[in-house]
């Protein structure tokens, strides 16, 4: 009794006011002995304890074109007490010759509901019940607490809630067919000389609706808190494909489906996929009520299972799809950002098993706040939201294509998803004095303002005379501010690669080759944090080199050639004199002439080699070179290097010897790094001197694990 007072009070606050009838209003009744009399119309309100002021009741004037399908009386609309728990009785007469040919038809009290649409329109639907026939005349009651108790409307595409206490009566002729011990009954008016649905219809139809009924029970979801079965179905003319109706008992609702999916022939695939997802929306009120949803939540995944079920992406999706970038778990409660995140639900499903749906149903059931118990059944967002934006542009999930996304911002715009970056190539002279000024050639910056764990994307482009400029050996790079994942994407037609961050930069890889072959780049930025919108800058520069991280481990191709031997023309000759065998001073540290001459031999000859880097500091680190041909094993001696602006500097003074190189790091083409420098041997004060290149690459590091 208290639910019915709470929902009295509630529905006077929605909508008191009038109903907009598809017609125009006609004769009204006064209320007399607790029964209004219109001609041979007569509404009784039994034993309920009725007064005019809380009672009304007048016959709506409808155009035949928006006449109800099986309509046979005239129309009524009545003003009903909500409390009014008792059965009221309309009785009218009946012209059994509008019977129609359906030998199942039968005259019916329809009970009409108007529903305001979250767009704003409006609908009547009707829902009916049994009603008697004798003498000519048609005899039904309902109980008004019962008839008002839809509240909401479901929808495949849109959301309703009822408009008031008002309720349209009228007589219709309707057929019900259903299945013995089934869990469905499904109704449809019918009018004169017009069949419907076959026999093989309504077996179809059957049978998909008991199908959808073991689908969820196979997955393990409770239908616990429907109090009885079958289920109705009513089938009518609508705004929505079809829809969920439910009042305060959610899981006791009423499945509507649109008449044209029977006409001219059954589209069975989207019926299918139309009852996955409305009967979900039944599933889900059997873990909460109606007032206490995560409607977002609720269409996310509703619409999820209707994609299963069609084979694809609801079209729906298509209409909100711009929101999901406003973060993977959004802001605003809402069937749109509900539809919009089937895509994310469908990545969830793929990543963390589809059962964390039930899951999260299981412990909102059990008390815990919605968002806490989404949470724990993903995990928290930063660890997988960038892989999820990832999935969506890569068209893994989702109706996103990035080649033809690149067009879109980069020409009408997409404000809503990103925007245009446009790169500028500084000229070799000013590319030098930036070089000189121990600065970053900066080739185009922006800001994107990103949602909580929500991403952005910058279409890169760059015109003839800018690309012209570009070094093909040296790839520019992304950086985006700290608090981001970001990620490059080379997509040519269907194919895209993604480059991701390791920690630093990410390289806009093969870029003027790959703009050359008409392949377009975007830069994904997701946000990491936690709350409102964040502000992040993206830069692309020519900063060709790795961070310091990235160089450490093994390069097994190294590579070191003499490129030249220089000895002086004194110290030759020395060395060419007959050694003094009591003074082993002029043996030049263990280097005779004999071995100057095998250095020569070997110029130009590469030599293999294996590199290993390990870091000591913020920027110093060892490199040790170990000859593959070595067959004493000798496993090298390290050699300290400082590390700044992707240059290895070696420096070394030992026993008369001393080494300098500079060792070149960048990013290979081949998601690799790479290395390339030289190194000095200076000894007996520059008089002997070996120089050398040295090369090598390896893999970058994988990225962390989340």
């Amino acid at each position: 009794m208290r639910y019915r007072k709470w929902l009295s009070v509630l529905l006077a606050t929605i909508m008191i006011g009038g109903l907009a009838a598809c017609g125009s209003s006609g004769k009204s009744a006064a209320l007399q002995d607790g029964k209004f009399t219109l001609e041979d119309t007569t509404l009784d309100f039994g034993s309920n304890q009725v007064t005019a002021d809380k009672v009304d009741m007048k016959t709506v004037t409808v155009k035949d074109d928006e006449k109800p399908e099986g309509l046979v009386s005239d129309l009524y609309e009545v003003t009903i007490d909500l409390e009014l728990e008792e059965p009221v009785t309309l009785s009218l007469p009946l012209d059994e010759a509008t019977k129609p040919d359906d030998p199942d038809a039968a005259a019916m009290l329809g009970l009409g509901r108007e529903y305001t649409f979250d767009d704003g329109s409006k609908e009547t639907l009707f829902a009916y019940v049994p009603a008697t026939v004798a003498d000519g005349r048609v005899t039904a009651t309902f109980v008004p607490a019962e008839a008002l108790e839809e509240l909401e409307i479901n929808g495949a595409t849109v959301g309703a809630k009822a408009s008031g206490q008002r309720l349209r009566l009228g007589i219709f002729w309707v057929t019900t067919f259903y299945e013995n011990g089934g869990h469905f009954k499904v109704h449809f008016p019918v009018q004169r000389g017009s069949f419907f649905l076959d026999n093989n219809t309504r077996d179809s139809l059957l049978n998909d609706l008991e199908a959808v009924y073991d689908y969820y029970l196979a997955k393990n979801y409770a239908y616990a808190k429907r109090s009885s079965w079958p289920m109705d179905v009513y089938i009518e003319s609508m705004k929505d494909v079809g829809a969920y109706s439910y009042g305060w008992f959610g899981a006791d609702g009423t499945i509507y489906l649109n008449r044209s999916l029977f006409s001219p022939k059954y589209e069975q695939k989207l019926v299918q996929s139309l009852l996955a997802h409305e009967f979900f929306h039944f599933v889900q009120l059997n873990y909460g009520s109606a007032i206490d949803d995560f409607l977002w939540f609720d269409e996310a995944t509703a619409t999820y299972f209707e994609g299963l079920a069609v084979g694809g992406l609801p079209s729906i999706v298509s209409q909100y799809r711009e929101n999901i970038f406003k973060g993977v778990f959004p802001e605003d409660n809402s069937a749109e950002q509900g539809y919009a995140r089937a895509p994310l639900v469908s990545f969830l499903a793929s990543t963390k098993q589809e059962d964390f749906i039930r899951t999260v149903y299981e412990s909102a059931a059990g008390g815990t706040d919605w968002d806490e118990a989404l949470r724990a059944a993903t995990g928290e967002p930063q660890t997988w939201a960038g892989d999820f934006y990832e999935a969506l542009l890569t068209n893994k999930v989702g109706n996103y294509d990035a080649y033809p996304l690149h067009g879109q911002i980069s020409g009408e715009g997409e404000p809503e998803i990103g925007k245009v970056l446009d790169l500028k190539v500084p000229t070799p002279e000013e590319l030098e004095t930036i070089v000189e000024n121990d600065e970053i050639p900066l080739l185009g910056e922006t800001t994107v303002d990103v949602a909580a764990y929500g991403a952005q994307v910058v279409a890169i482009t760059i015109d003839d005379a800018q690309h012209f400029r570009l070094n093909e050996n040296v790839d520019p790079v992304v950086t985006v501010s700290e608090g981001a994942d970001v990620r490059v994407l080379d997509a040519y037609s269907k194919t895209v690669l993604v480059h991701k961050s390791t920690g630093g930069a990410v390289p806009l890889a093969n870029f003027k080759n790959g703009i050359e072959g008409q392949h377009r780049f975007l830069i994904l930025v997701t946000g990491l944090h936690s709350s409102g919108t964040q502000t992040y800058t993206v830069k692309v520069e020519l900063q060709p080199y790795p961070t310091l991280d990235e160089l450490v481990g093994t390069y097994d191709d190294g590579v070191a050639t003499i490129t030249e031997v220089y000895l002086s023309p004194e110290l030759e000759a020395e060395l060419q004199a007959p050694a003094d065998d009591e003074d082993d001073e002029d043996d030049l540290l263990g280097c005779d002439i004999e071995v100057v001459e095998l250095l020569r031999s070997m110029v130009g000859v590469p030599q293999e080699q294996t590199l290993v880097v390990a870091k000591t500091g913020d920027i110093t680190g060892t490199l040790t070179m170990i000859a593959k041909d070595d067959e004493e094993d000798d496993e090298g001696s390290p050699l300290d290097f400082t590390y700044e602006n992707g240059i290895m500097h070696i420096e070394l003074i030992q026993e008369g010897v001393s080494m300098e190189g500079t060792v070149y790091a960048t990013y290979g083409k081949n998601k690799d790094v790479l290395l390339d420098g030289e190194l000095i041997i200076s000894a007996v004060d520059d008089q002997l001197r070996i120089t050398s290149t040295l090369t090598g690459s390896k893999p970058l590091p994988a990225p962390a694990a989340p």
